[in-house]
């Protein structure tokens, strides 16, 4: 939470600003959220109280709520930089986020949706000039929209201003390595972490560097060192999965190189070739690590199969057709011939269908890696 300075309130309702500032350090935003309230009830023209409450309803993941104060606060502090800034970060979170900009899907509908956010952080930035808070902001998100180059010239801007900026140094980091410059990224952040050692999303950030460098044994032991300080948090779990599974990727999973030559039928046939290739490189890559990151790597590699997946019904669909062609010469002699072809029919037919998917797949792979070059 952004420190605020307290608004002006009467002697009276002090204590009510304190009992805000003390739950949010509780993590009790909830309760923040409804003492805000109140206090609003008795000075709603205060912008400071609704920047406080947008910020509060954005740590309750109520955008809707987040963005409707952040524009009242606006209303009543127009010449306010941070009030645009906040109005920035509502409007990204209620009407851009989930909209993704990641390289290979790059929508006309997203890039439209982050025009207004984009816009009050600039003219929180026009306001104020020296505004860090808002260069950071202003670097996230171009790092969301997948512009590292802009991200890096805001950050920079931002730590030119305010050399110990935490989060503009973060995402500078984060530039760099999305630039392919791993080297130069990890050096800022083993920096920041020299000064912060126990600074979460650094370790995180740190672990994909030194994953992309293929230290693999350092990219988990980050990513765990980042758990242990907060064993609650889920997206650091989820970060640490993420990464087991992007060393070692299942055979045949979405993260596995034997998918990504599926563009012609031909290929077809190299898919079990490459998917036994990932999975003799993922048994040498597990070889490598030592036994305790090996049992820590064990309790996330749980694969599950969906069977209302397109996946999971072909398997399923195939299955079927197995047993069917097995149970044949079990069955009447008057019914086999008709029955064989059949199954012949549904052996072409599905094979045919998993190479019309599998071209399917790797078109709209090609397409959109050829879109994220349109911007």
């Amino acid at each position: 939470m952004t420190p605020f300075d307290a608004p002006e309130l009467s002697t009276d309702t002090e204590q009510t600003w304190s009992r805000i500032l003390v739950l949010l350090d509780l993590g009790r935003p909830r309760e923040a959220a409804a003492e805000t309230t109140r206090a609003l009830a008795h000075y709603p023209d205060n912008p400071t109280l609704w920047r406080l409450l947008s910020q509060i309803y954005t740590e309750l993941d109520d955008f809707p709520q987040a963005l409707n104060a952040a524009q009242r606060a606006v209303s009543l502090g127009p010449s306010d930089s941070h009030l645009h800034l906040r109005l920035g970060l509502a409007l990204w979170n209620a009407q851009v986020q989930g909209l993704t900009f990641g390289r290979f899907r790059r929508w006309a509908k997203a890039w439209k949706a982050a025009e207004p956010a984009l816009a009050a952080v600039h003219e929180a930035l026009r306001l104020e000039p020296d505004n860090t808070d808002a260069l950071a902001s202003l670097s996230q998100l171009h790092l969301m929209m997948n512009q590292p180059k802009l991200a890096q010239t805001h950050a920079a801007a931002a730590l030119h201003l305010e050399p110990q900026h935490r989060m503009a140094q973060l995402f500078l980091a984060q530039a760099l390595l999305d630039l392919r410059q791993p080297t130069r990224a990890e050096h800022l952040l083993r920096a920041l972490l020299a000064d912060d050692p126990n600074f979460a999303p650094a370790l995180n950030l740190l672990a994909r560097v030194s994953l992309r460098q293929g230290r693999a044994e350092e990219a988990f032991a980050a990513a765990l060192a980042a758990i242990r300080l907060d064993p609650a948090n889920a997206a650091a779990q989820e970060q640490f999965r993420a990464l087991v599974h992007e060393y070692l990727p299942f055979p045949f999973s979405r993260q596995s190189p034997a998918w990504r030559f599926i563009i012609v039928p031909q290929a077809m046939i190299l898919v079990p070739v490459l998917g036994l290739g990932v999975w003799v490189r993922t048994l040498y890559r597990v070889r490598k690590l030592s036994p305790q990151m090996r049992a820590q790597i064990r309790r996330v590699r749980v694969y599950q199969v969906k069977w209302r997946t397109p996946l999971g019904l072909y398997l399923l669909f195939w299955a079927a057709i197995f047993l069917f062609v097995f149970a044949l010469p079990h069955l009447p002699a008057r019914l086999q011939p008709g029955l064989t072809e059949a199954a012949g029919f549904l052996v072409v037919a599905f094979s045919a269908g998993g190479v019309l998917w599998l071209i399917f797949l790797g078109v709209r792979s090609a397409y959109r890696w050829l879109r994220s070059f349109s911007r």
